[in-house]
Formats: structure tokens, sequence, C-alpha cells
């Protein structure tokens, strides 16, 4: 019996072993887990900036994209019957006074180096009391070149006679005095009385705005003109709604920048009417 016993022990121990387990005392701990790498954030490529350009306008232009008015002025001047074919370079050879009825926009006068004069009718048309509109209306145009703005001021009819006649002597005459003066002279005193003090004075005053209204804008323009033009003289003011830079004594018309702007009863010139 005992010889079974240690025979049975002896079996146990072998088979404990053959399996090759190692004691809980020996076995190695797990090593602990690493955790997951993030991968790198990639650095974005920087891309260039398209710079806009403008668009050439393509040679067959030629001056077609100018005001009708100076198109035409342009072909008789140069006796080239096509807008077409007409450079810049061509431009070179007018050297006559330009006159034009017409609403200019930028472009229109570019390449009109030689050209002596500039007249403008009703000039009023286009914002010419800003320096901006002024600039680029003007841009290559002879730096040197006379200037002439015609424009006009229109404004209601002050009523039949005497009204109107005294409205227009408060207007035009140099000083409220040499109103009353011309007033007395020439309108009988019972027109006068028959108008009263209070619509006399409505006259005067709505004629005496309106008289500076047009020295205002006459100045205004000048002075659009002179900072457009980069001109060094002064702004002066010859008479009602007249202003001008670098005064010809001989002849103000022929001023270096001669504006008028006149008054006209009634509205807006029909082609200036907004």
């Amino acid at each position: 019996m005992k010889i079974l016993l240690i025979l049975a022990a002896m079996a146990a121990v072998l088979a404990l072993a053959c399996a090759g387990e190692e004691p809980a005392s020996t076995m190695r701990p797990l090593a602990p887990a690493q955790p997951p790498t993030a991968a790198p954030t990639p650095t974005p490529v920087p891309t260039a900036t398209p710079v806009p350009t403008a668009t050439p306008l393509p040679e067959s232009v030629g001056i077609c994209y100018r005001t009708p008015a100076v198109q035409e002025w342009i072909i008789q001047q140069l006796q080239i019957p096509s807008c077409r074919v007409i450079t810049e370079p061509e431009l070179y050879r007018i050297t006559d006074q330009l006159y034009v009825n017409a609403q200019l926009k930028p472009g229109d006068l570019a390449g009109l180096v030689n050209v002596p004069a500039v007249a403008i009718d009703y000039g009023h048309c286009g914002d010419w009391e800003s320096p901006e509109y002024a600039a680029a209306v003007l841009d290559g145009l002879n730096p040197e070149a006379r200037i002439t703005i015609n424009a006009s001021v229109g404004y209601p009819p002050p009523g039949d006679w005497p009204r109107g006649e005294i409205y227009r002597i408060f207007l035009s005459a140099d000083s409220v005095a040499e109103a009353q003066r011309q007033i007395g002279s020439g309108i009988h005193e019972t027109e006068i009385d028959r108008l009263g003090e209070a619509r006399m004075e409505r006259l005067k005053q709505d004629a005496l705005a309106l008289k500076e209204q047009v020295n205002d804008q006459s100045i205004a323009i000048s002075e659009a003109i002179k900072e457009a033009q980069g001109i060094t003289e002064s702004v002066s003011l010859e008479g009602l709604g007249v202003a001008v830079i670098g005064k010809d004594t001989d002849n103000i018309e022929r001023s270096r920048v001669y504006v008028q702007v006149e008054t006209r009863e009634g509205g807006p010139y029909p082609e200036c009417a907004e």
C-alpha cells in the first residue's frame, strides 16, 4: 500500500514538470499597454493669391468706346472714316480746339495731348463739382489745355411783370442797394405798392439765394478742375456765376479755366433731367 502511494506522488511531480508551468512567484508581469501614437498634422502648403489684372481692350476697338459726339469729332479731325482703325498715336496729330455738347465719360479725352482747349457746353449733366469725376473725365487730356465749362441752373418763374423784373434785378445787381436803385428808377411806385412789402421781400430773398447758389457752383466746378489738373493758381469770382483760374485780363473767357453757371427760368434742360 505504501508503495502505491509513493508511486502516485512521483507521477504527480512528473506531470507538473512536463506541463512546463512556472510557479506564480516566478511569472514575469505583463508589459503595460502603450497608447497609440497620433499621426502628425500635415503642414498646409501656401498657395499664391491671384493678382487681378485689367482686361485690355482689343486693338480693333480703336476709339469706338468713346462718346459718339467725341468719336465724330475725332473722325472729322483725322479724316479717317472708321473708329476702329484710329489708334492713340493718330490722336497726337489733332491740334484743334474741342467743343462738345454732351455728357462725357472717363476715357473720352485720353490721348488728346496736343489739343489746346476744350469747351464743354452744359457740363452740368456730369458731376463736375466732384474732383474725382473731373479727374476721370480729363485723364489723358493735354494738362495745359484751356478748359471752359458752361452750365445752367433752372428756377421757377417768379411771376408776371413787375415781379419777374424785380427778381432779375435782385439776381444780377452787384448789391442790394444797387438793385433797389434800379427798381426805384425802372418800376413805378404804384406797381411796387401794389405788390406790398412782403412780396418784395420774398422776391429779394429768393433771388439772393439763387445768386449764392450759382456763384458757389461755379467756384466748386473750378476748384474740382484745379485739383484734377494740378493747377496752382487760385480761383476768382468774376461776376454772377463766373469763376476763373489764371485770369486773362484781355479776354476773361480765354482764362486758363473759365466756368459760367447761367440762370434759366424754368426747369433743367431735358437732356440733363434726372
